[in-house]
């Protein structure tokens, strides 16, 4: 039975605080709809392979097709939760379609590809708090690699790191209420400080930037050690961060900038699609985009 749609809106808070069974089960859900579309992106491709110049040319046909598809549409990030919804079911739909050429098995990829990049970037990382995505990475992460290996995959201890943001001996006490105060009244003063979070493995993070948004109101931009992407935050879920986290004290606090581009169209999702297919080319290739 395949799990249950995710749901793009915000979960209530106490509800699952109160319940936190229920929370397992919707986590898990999440990661089995991650796991499904990811292997049956790998599987179709796999059919597919045999034949270079009759993929290269399906692919090139598949990527126009949706391109005029999706012209005039605003990008998954500006639609409404019912919208995301009609877009998963959509997408669902069209991964369920029996393939009777190269045409159609790129579709499909196409639409398992896009459902994970949605499920990730316009339900799991706006509507939830960040620690819940990375359980739901971690939890689909090992169950690819049991697929995969047909073996538990164990837990890694420390994410690798692309961007440096620690010294080499980094000094670290942990938050105390005085900073959260401090930073709840001056949210500005985050902006650079770097810090060591362990909710499922060793990760360093930096805050990057602050600002007050029209619709969303106070975010914070923050930056993993082990990714060059720009997540963005509501304050709730950064002080949840850093509440648990380690703040690091020897090292110079900077107003640091990064920038990560992270639109299906541009880089991430396209070289995405490009490492499924064509899984010999770069495989530098962020795992979420922005638009379907």
């Amino acid at each position: 039975m395949d799990p249950p749609l995710p749901s793009a809106g915000r979960s209530n808070s106490t509800d699952l605080a109160s319940n936190k069974q229920a929370k397992q089960r919707e986590l898990e859900d999440f990661a089995q709809s991650y796991v499904k579309y990811t292997k049956l992106a790998e599987d179709i491709t796999a059919t597919i392979h045999h034949d270079p110049q009759a993929l290269e040319a399906a692919y090139a046909r598949i990527t126009e097709e949706t391109r005029l598809e999706q012209a005039g549409n605003p990008p998954a990030s500006s639609r409404s939760p019912e919208q995301i919804q009609a877009d998963l079911r959509k997408l669902a739909r069209r991964c369920d379609i029996t393939p009777t050429s190269f045409d159609d098995r790129v579709r499909i990829s196409f639409a398992a590809v896009s459902y994970v990049c949605i499920l990730v970037d316009n339900v799991l990382v706006p509507d939830r708090p960040h620690s819940d995505f990375l359980t739901v990475l971690g939890m689909a992460n090992r169950l690819l690699r049991k697929v995969h290996t047909g073996k538990p995959c164990p837990t890694p201890t420390v994410a690798p790191a692309i961007v440096k943001l620690t010294p080499a001996n980094p000094v670290t006490r942990s938050g105390q209420e005085t900073d959260i105060t401090l930073w709840q009244s001056h949210p500005e003063e985050l902006i650079g400080h770097r810090f060591i979070s362990n909710e499922m493995i060793r990760r360093v993070f930096v805050v990057t930037d602050f600002a007050v948004k029209r619709v969303k109101g106070p975010q914070f931009d923050v930056v993993y050690e082990d990714t060059d992407e720009v997540l963005t935050v509501d304050p709730d879920s950064l002080f949840d961060m850093v509440a648990g986290a380690e703040l690091i004290t020897n090292v110079i606090n900077e107003h640091a900038r990064f920038v990560g581009p992270r639109s299906m169209v541009d880089r991430a999702g396209q070289k995405y699609m490009e490492l499924i297919f064509f899984p010999e080319r770069d495989r530098s290739v962020p795992i979420v985009s922005d638009q379907y």
